[in-house]
């Protein structure tokens, strides 16, 4: 006979009723911490390739090897990690069962505490908002890039309508 609703161990959990909502609750836990723990991978992963993208143009202090594709698509990757976390892992949401009973509620509670389902959360924003101010800072350079572009064209094009008025070919 447990105490409590459940008391988690070492490495186990005992549950007082092992019934659907519990293993739903237990499931879902898990669920959510093995998706963290890949996202949080795919951060770090992200943030590897703005590190190298950073230390380039830091040691070269040239933004031309700097590519519109691999920016997007890190962009786009973010966009992808950030959606998916926020939306689709529910990790705010809590179960129904947690909600309407206070014995699942602390089973849920108890699992996400030892998961650190929060903490990790934490990390992986922190991860995020760098890599989102990273990816900010290379979009405005790619703008600026572009503008330049743009103006030196704009400038040639005068030039020659200058030059075809003065001339009158």
């Amino acid at each position: 006979n447990l105490d409590k609703p459940s008391v988690i161990k070492a490495e186990h959990l005992n549950i007082r009723n092992l019934d659907k909502k519990n293993i739903t609750i237990v499931g879902t836990v898990m669920a959510q911490a093995i998706a963290l723990d890949y996202y949080a991978i795919e951060v770090d992963r992200q943030l590897e390739i703005f590190m190298k993208m950073n230390l380039n143009i830091q040691s070269t202090g040239d933004f031309r090897a700097l590519s519109d594709q691999k920016l997007f698509k890190m962009v786009a990757s973010n966009n992808i990690v950030i959606t998916n976390v926020l939306s689709k892992l529910g990790l705010f949401e809590g179960s129904d069962a947690a909600w309407d009973n206070a014995d699942y509620h602390y089973t849920w509670e108890a699992l996400r505490k030892d998961f650190e389902l929060d903490s990790t959360f934490r990390d992986l924003d922190l991860k995020l908002g760098i890599i989102k101010d990273d990816t900010r800072f290379f979009l405005e350079v790619l703008h600026n890039k572009k503008s330049t572009k743009l103006e030196w064209i704009i400038i040639i094009l005068i030039g020659a309508e200058i030059f075809i008025g003065i001339y009158g070919i």
